[in-house]
């Protein structure tokens, strides 16, 4: 895919990091995610998703990265918005959680380990640790 290698530098640049810090990431060697960036090397789908986990975005995020307007696509951002929703959700369901605990163990001492505890359940459920 041509400017491939120019999509990756400007996503890098956005995130805000530098080369070794892009590589260590991504776990490529350095000097293979140089080449990468130089265009000078093709990149491999398996190199190419560990870039968009390092990147924490989607691999069609690189592949459809605007270089002009330097945005991802447009397309992904009805994706985006439903992912918010489902977070949101989420969190409702944890804040109400939250609220019910309180009321179940008012008070101090003993029972805030219960709620920590319980708290730490919900959010492993959640995997929101």
């Amino acid at each position: 895919m041509p400017n491939l290698h120019k999509k990756i530098i400007a996503i890098r640049k956005m995130r805000g990091l530098s080369q070794p810090q892009t590589a260590e990431l991504a776990n490529i060697p350095f000097r293979t995610y140089q080449r990468i960036e130089s265009g000078e090397t093709s990149i491999s789908i398996d190199y190419l998703n560990r870039l968009a986990e390092g990147f924490q975005c989607s691999l069609n995020d690189i592949l459809h990265f605007d270089l002009e307007t330097k945005e991802f696509s447009v397309e992904n951002a009805a994706e985006l918005v439903q992912k918010n929703q489902v977070l949101e959700a989420e969190n409702g369901r944890l804040r109400q959680f939250v609220n019910w605990l309180t009321e179940k163990f008012p008070g101090e001492g003993r029972n805030e380990i219960q709620i920590a505890y319980w708290l730490g359940f919900a959010e492993s459920y959640l995997n929101l640790t």
